[in-house]
């Protein structure tokens, strides 16, 4: 394990592989078996560009080489700050495959800043921020690697499935962010579980219009899990009307994750109903915002396919179902994903509070970290001592048992005490 990283207690990583959520298996060992069933089919659209398994495959393993003949392996820090584009989705993968840890950085993230954080060993950047003396990753991706290593070595390069897999960023109320490590073990089973229970599956086709460095769009279940199934992933640059709707037209986008803004901007726009969204199975609209008016909205505009998903990148998500009542969609934000997934809901004294009374989130389970990296301060305060991650978001449970978040961790700070009325109100 990574110094500074916070394990699980052996007693249950043993539970957790013996009921088959860990499955010894990495991630880049995941995207190979892909490769191998899934060849043929188109993994990802980049505007022109229609990229099968089997040449993603290719290029992903040509970086990963590039990345270890540079030292970027075996738990070096990797930033990626790059768009929504084809060769974010190589980057990501490739350092997975060679044991570096990628840390995806979302366009705001003060790229130095967090360079420093995490003492990363190489920065995968935009070509605006792009400085002398640097490399550009298309060279890389073009250009051949030397004769004396293959891709055939990078096996060699691989990483346990205990290892740390990626560093994920988490906003503070103090504005420092903190560091998350997600192991293979864990990213991998949260991220297919999630898109169990959210019906993402290999004839899906996605499409990421929210950066793809933020968890709910990366792997939750996001391009991760949709290309670990053998399903096709649609970049789009940004998710402005004008951008998104041809895409799910002309793609047949099947599966969206969308901010509560997103979602907004979508249903105000004069020229929604121009495009053809009969393709759409699964819209998930998660964080702070997706109010029961604007849910009630958006199902009355694309049907009962909208859902709400509740996913911390710390772990632990919570989600509807597409079989759940109409009320329980709108109302609330589901239930956990995992079977072994135990949240609780506390009062200042940290005791549980009965059903239906508001209190602090809390949770813990086989995709939620024990720990910060390197962050024994932080882990004081947002971890407890049996291990339950607190979230600062102010929760209850519904009759029905499905959580409903009231106030986010910075409202709580702020002093808010309940979930704002919304303000929104849809199209006549």
């Amino acid at each position: 394990m990574l110094d500074g990283v916070v394990g699980w207690p052996p007693e249950l990583a043993h539970r957790y592989r013996a009921r088959g959520y860990w499955a010894g298996t990495t991630l880049g060992q995941a995207w190979d078996r892909a490769v191998g069933a899934h060849a043929d089919r188109v993994a990802v659209v980049d505007g022109a560009r229609r990229v099968t398994y089997r040449a993603l495959s290719a290029l992903v393993d040509r970086l990963a080489v590039h990345l270890a003949l540079r030292g970027v392996r075996g738990g070096a820090r990797a930033l990626l700050q790059l768009p929504n584009t084809l060769e974010f989705v190589v980057a990501y993968l490739a350092c997975l495959k060679v044991g570096a840890i990628p840390v995806p950085c979302p366009p705001a993230a003060e790229i130095v800043d967090v360079a420093r954080l995490t003492e990363a060993a190489a920065w995968l950047v935009g070509d605006e921020l792009r400085g002398a003396g640097t490399t550009r990753l298309a060279d890389l991706l073009a250009d051949p690697v030397e004769a004396r290593t293959t891709p055939g070595s990078l096996g060699r390069l691989r990483p346990r499935p205990d290892d740390v897999a990626v560093f994920q960023l988490a906003g503070g109320t103090t504005g420092r962010p903190r560091v998350i490590p997600r192991t293979h073990d864990d990213y991998l089973y949260g991220s297919l579980q999630v898109a169990r229970v959210t019906d993402l599956e290999r004839e899906s086709v996605l499409l990421v219009a929210l950066p793809a460095a933020h968890h709910v769009p990366l792997a939750c279940p996001g391009l991760q899990a949709a290309l670990l199934l053998g399903a096709r992933v649609v970049l789009a640059p940004s998710a402005d009307p004008e951008t998104v709707f041809p895409l799910v037209e002309a793609e047949r986008v099947t599966w969206i994750p969308a901010s509560p803004a997103a979602l907004t901007a979508w249903l105000d726009h004069p020229r929604r109903g121009r495009h053809d969204w009969r393709s759409l199975r699964r819209l998930y609209v998660g964080g702070w915002g997706a109010t029961p008016g604007l849910v009630s909205a958006a199902r009355e505009a694309f049907g009962p396919v909208v859902q709400q998903l509740y996913g911390p990148a710390e772990g632990c998500t919570c989600a509807t179902r597409g079989s759940d009542p109409a009320e329980v969609s709108v109302e609330t934000q589901g239930r956990p994903v995992s079977p072994d997934d135990e949240i609780r809901i506390v009062d200042e004294a940290g005791r549980e509070v009965p059903p239906g009374e508001p209190g602090e989130l809390q949770c813990r389970g086989p995709s939620t970290i024990r720990g910060y990296w390197c962050a024994p301060e932080d882990d004081r305060v947002r971890f407890t001592p049996d291990g339950f991650y607190r979230t600062g978001d102010r929760a209850r449970l519904d009759p029905s048992g499905n959580l409903v978040v009231e106030a986010s961790a910075r409202d709580v700070v702020q002093g808010a005490s309940e979930r704002p009325k919304p303000s929104w109100k849809p199209l006549t």
